[in-house]
């Protein structure tokens, strides 16, 4: 079932989903840092 799971639709997770996601969290960090950074 385990396995089932895997192969059901891999390509549903594909790695542009998760570049775009990381871009996302890259970009919020990086407006975090930028108003942290200013006084």
């Amino acid at each position: 079932m385990e396995s089932n799971h895997d192969s059901a639709a891999p390509w549903t997770v594909s790695p542009l989903v998760l570049a775009a996601e990381r871009a996302d969290e890259r970009q919020r960090l990086a407006a975090l840092a930028d108003s942290g950074r200013e006084p």
